[in-house]
This record gives C-alpha cells, structure tokens and sequence, in this order.
C-alpha cells in the first residue's frame, strides 16, 4: 500500500491537471482556453439545436465500466457505480480549471443559457471524504428519482453537474443510460425500455459534431457489442467514434485487443480516434483504493503484462493515455468548427434581431410617452400601408397580387360569350325579329331596333353577366388588404398588444366592408348605364351594321357579338378603375384618420397591455444575443 501511496504524486498528471506531463510541448495557455470556451458555449447553447457546438458523449452498454471511466477521468469517486442501472438520466459532467483553490461540486441547471446553482459541495481534493462522496450520491439520487421515478424509468431530463477548481481539466461530457436488451418489467422499467434508450442515446450522437466515446467491456469480437451497433446507425465510417475498452484484466487467457489497438480490424470496425485500452478496479479494490490509487494499479498491472508492456502500445493504454489524446481530439475539434460556430452565431444574432423588431421595444411608462408610442406605431402601420401599395420593389407582393387580379378580371369577362348557338338559340333571334314586326305586314326592321330588344331583355341579363366577376374581383383585392393589414401589424409590433390589434382589424374589416359596397353600387350603375342607353362608335360593330349578309340571323347574331365586344372592352377598363379607386385609392385616404380615432376612444393603458408572453420574449431574445456575443468574444480573443 505505502510503495503505491508513495508513487501516486509523481504518476498522477494528466488527470487531475491535463496541461502537464505528455502534451507540454502545446502552446498550453492557448489550449487550455479552447477547452474552457468549449465549456462556456456548450452552456450557452445548451438548448440550442441550430448551434453545433463539439462536445463529448459517452455510449455504452449497462456495467460496461462508463461511470467507473468518468471517474478516473475527474480523479474522485464521485459517480455512482455498480452492476444494475445506474445512470438513468443523461448526466452533463462539466470539468471546469478555476483560478480558485477551493474545489467544488455544483449540481444546477441551465435557464436560457445562464447557470442555475442548486446545490453547492465544497471538496477536500484530491482525497474527497466519505461524507463528501455521499452527499455527492444523494443529490444525484435525489435529482434522478425527481426526473426518472425511484423504480429503474429513465428520463431524457439530464442533471448537470460541474467540477471546479485549480486541478481540474476543462472538459464537458455527457454521460447516458446504458444500453440493455432486455426490460426488467417487475423492476419498474416500461417494456419498451430499450428502444426508449435507443432513441435518447440517437438523439445525443446524431449531431456532426458530437464525438461519441464509446466504452465497451474488452473482448476479440468487438462487432458484437450492441453499443457499437447504435453508434454505426448514427457514425458508420467512425469518423466521429473513440473506442474505450474497459476490464482488460477480466479477459480470458491467451486474449487480448492488440488488433484493435493496432486498428487491424475491418474496415467497419476502424475508429478515426482509435480504441484504448482501460484497466478498472475490481469491486475489493474499490474498497481498498481510491481513484488515484486506482491509476497506479492500472499502471503497475500494464506495465507487468506480457503484451501490453511493448512500448508501441503506451499511448492506447492507460486512463492517462486516454485523457491526453481527449483534450487533444476535443481542441481540434473544436478549433476547426469554429468558422462554421461563427457562422451559425450571426445567423442566430441576425434571427434573434428580426424578432425583437417585430416585437418592438418596451412598452414606455409615462404617459405622454405611451401617446408618442401608440401615435408612432399608428403612423408607421399607415406608412407602410402606402408604400407597398404604392411602391415598386417591395418584398410583400401584395400590389403584384392586386395587379394580378385585375388582369385575370380582363380576361375573365372577355371569355364571356353569351351570343354563341350554344347560348343564344336561331329560334330566339328570330322570335324576336318576329316581335318586333307586331301585328303589321312583313317588312325589313331596322336591325338596332332588334338589337336593343334583345340586349334589353330582363329574362337574360346579358350585361349583368360580369357582374360576378367583378365581385369575385372586388372580393379578392379586399381580402388582399385585410392580409395586408394582419401582416403588418406583426411587422410593426402591433401583434404584441392584442387590444390595439384587434381594434385595428375591426376597423380595417369596417373600412373595406363599405368600400366593398361602394365598388358593387359603382359597378351596378356603371352596367346599368351601358344597359340602359344603347349606343357605340365601336368600328368593328359598324362594319357589321353595313355587311350586306342576307341572313338576318346571322346578322343579328354579329351585331350582338359585336357590340357586346365594344362593352366588354368599356369594362375592361372601367371597373378595375372603379375597383382602384375605392378599394385602393379612398382606402388610403380614410385609413389614417379611421386608426388615430382609436387612440381617442380608448384609455391608453387599454390600448398598450401585452401579451404575457410578449416580454419575456423579448427579454429572452436580448439574453440571448448577449450570450451570442458572448461566445464571438471569446472565440476573436485566441
């Protein structure tokens, strides 16, 4: 016992501090702030899918020897260990270097990217007490039973817990529930327990750039272990995967992992960042040894094997070896995302900005300046009203689509043919040559006086034929505004004060209902007057009048088709006039004055309540943007 105690000091580097011993020769201080602007902006964006911050996760199956890996990693038994499940919540393990001597145990958790504490634990490091490692397991009990139930449920709810102090690397791991095969059903676990893991497990390792620590018990044919199994659904050239193969010792005889170490394997089973080798303490040892004691057996027991001592596999075995090639992997890693970081950060800053326009700035307190606020949006909603509807080059199309429909009216009418055989029978026209004759001898009747029985005739309505188009019309263009409107009000900010909102719709349903009315009453009279008072210096219609056809059914049929041509070409361009003109023009005249009579009618306070939700919106979106330049800071200052 004494020769290990005594050797402890000099072997236990790289754990507890991993910017000595191997990796020396990097430029330290540079790295070490990598790994700590790794922590930070894992934080922050700790609930940010869209921001792909590199992080490592650690996969396995149940009693694989994860926990037992943590463990060695932070130096102190602080994770729970044993042969059940033990981890059934993900648990975020972040290693945080202080400048304090002090060393902490802090479980929290994260609210829109700032650091809740809930509870605190001051440690005697490195030779953390009983009493210290249990209230350490409780909390962890406590917060997974909150989350997961006391049975063997797991939850995707992680707990958080940083490790801080003067020799703690700057590390963030994630550990998750192991991997089983089969539901423990009388144990408290839902039958379909596996795939539930499963699916948590895919949705930690399914980002890009996640690198996925897969701790798996040592053994020949490592293609059989269900953790690599998952791993591949998500990683299948391992370009993202570190193998960690734990209980060595526990190996059958004349067996080892040398071709896993050497990665002389199929080319499935090769790893990018390689496998390594770890040697856990058995349960007696555990009593016997703490963690660090724990690193100086593993070293004693690689360095008496017979294969393990060849010097060309020291840098794949060992906890030490282990942790060295993390930081290094994790430093890259992160250095070559942080381009892609950046761009996503000013994307996210750019969104964040568009947002907090559209929910506008706070709502002011003093009265006068409510007044000035309220005039402001009003004026703003009205401007902007105007311009898109008078403006080229604008990004909502509203004018285009108005533009559109009137074009589509034009063509519309002029597909209207109600003098064709299949509309107007021979036997119509002729009766109606007939009447007009009367009780008198037959005798050539002027063709305009047949003309106008015809067009006149109450029972067909021939004029009145684009009367629904014109309405359909009429309705479309309004319905164009009222989204006009609705758009707006989000534009603008009005969205976020309902009371204001809904009395600018009321009113702007109130103004286009009657201007409704007054295009359909100008319409009406515009037909009625072409249907009342027949007459047209229309060319075509007059060459008609003089053809020298002898059928004067077929005569009549041309004038009727001409001269109706002549008044859908009077539509043509008098209703979309009319149509511009109420609908579009008086609408724009009335708007202003109609919205500033709210402000009038309406206590002010009324007119300016916000949602609930409004401003803690915005108070999360600045939050937000401020933790966003937070991490360019950081990242522009190495």
């Amino acid at each position: 016992m004494s020769k290990i105690t005594n050797a402890i000091v000099q072997s236990y580097t790289s754990v507890s501090n991993l910017w000595n011993g191997e990796i020396a020769e990097l430029n330290l201080l540079e790295n070490k702030k990598i790994l700590e602007i790794g922590n930070v902006l894992n934080g922050l964006f700790i609930n940010k899918k869209d921001i792909d911050i590199p992080r490592l996760v650690v996969v396995g199956s149940q009693s694989s020897g994860k926990s037992s890996v943590l463990n060695s990693i932070i130096g102190m038994d602080i994770l729970p260990t044993g042969s059940n499940m033990v981890t059934r919540v993900p648990l975020q393990l972040e290693l945080k270097q202080t400048n304090n001597k002090t060393t902490k145990a802090i479980f929290g958790n994260y609210n829109n990217g700032t650091w809740n504490n809930i509870e605190e634990i001051i440690l005697t490091y490195p030779n953390i007490t009983n009493q210290e490692k249990n209230t350490i397991l409780k909390q962890v009990t406590k917060l997974t039973i909150d989350s997961a139930g006391d049975s063997m449920n797991i939850s995707k709810n992680p707990i958080f817990l940083r490790i801080q102090g003067e020799s703690i690397p700057n590390l963030t791991m994630i550990d998750l529930p192991g991997l089983t095969m089969v539901a423990c059903t009388d144990k408290g676990q839902p039958i379909d327990i596996k795939d539930k893991i499963r699916e948590m497990i895919g949705q930690y390792i399914y980002p890009k750039n996640t690198i996925i620590l897969a701790v798996m018990p040592a053994r020949t044919d490592i293609e059989a272990d269900i953790a690599l199994d998952i791993i591949k659904e998500y990683d299948y050239k391992g370009e993202r995967t570190l193998g960690i193969l734990t209980k060595l010792d526990l190996m059958n005889e004349e067996t080892d992992i040398t071709h896993l170490l050497e990665n002389r394997v199929s080319k499935d089973l090769q790893l990018k960042y390689n496998y390594y080798g770890i040697k856990n303490r058995s349960k007696k040892e555990m009593t016997e040894y703490n963690c660090r004691e724990g690193l100086e057996l593993e070293k004693e027991y690689f360095k008496n094997h017979k294969i393990y001592s060849q010097s060309k596999y020291k840098s794949k075995l060992g906890i030490n070896s282990l942790c060295n090639n993390l930081s290094l992997i994790l430093i890259n890693n992160i250095k070559q995302s942080f381009p892609k970081i950046i761009r996503d950060i000013n994307e996210k800053i750019e969104i964040n900005n568009e947002l907090l326009l559209r929910l506008g700035t706070g709502i002011p307190e003093n009265n006068s300046d409510k007044i000035s606020f309220i005039h402001d949006l009003i004026n703003n909603y009205t401007l902007k009203f105007k311009y898109i509807l008078e403006h080229k080059g604008n990004s909502i199309n509203t004018a285009r689509n108005i533009k559109d429909t009137l074009i589509n009216f034009r063509e519309k009418i002029n597909e209207i043919e109600p003098f064709n055989k299949k509309n107007l029978s021979e036997q119509y026209i002729l009766e109606s040559i007939n009447n007009c004759e009367g009780n008198h001898m037959v005798s050539n009747i002027p063709p305009i006086e047949v003309l106008e029985k015809i067009l006149k005739d109450k029972t067909k309505e021939f004029f009145f034929k684009i009367y629904e188009p014109a309405k359909n019309t009429v309705d479309i263009v309004m319905n164009e505004l009222v989204s006009l409107g609705d758009i707006l009000l989000e534009d603008i900010g009005i969205l976020r004060i309902p009371n204001t909102c809904d009395l600018i719709k009321e009113k702007i349903l109130n103004m286009l209902y009657g201007l409704n009315k007054k295009s359909l009453e100008a319409i009406t009279s515009e037909i009625n007057y072409q249907e009342n008072y027949i007459w047209t210096d229309n060319l075509a219609f007059k060459n008609c009048l003089n053809s020298k056809n002898h059928n004067s059914n077929d005569i009549m049929r041309h004038l009727l088709k001409n001269y109706y041509n002549a008044f859908i070409e009077i539509m043509s361009d008098t209703i979309p006039k009319i149509i511009m003109y109420y609908m579009i023009n008086n609408f724009l005249t009335i708007i202003s004055k109609e919205l500033y009579s709210i402000i009038k009618s309406k206590d002010i306070d009324f007119l300016l309540t916000e949602f609930d939700s409004i401003a803690e919106e915005r108070n999360n979106l600045n939050m937000s943007n401020t933790d966003l330049n937070k991490a360019l800071e950081l990242i522009k200052n190495i």
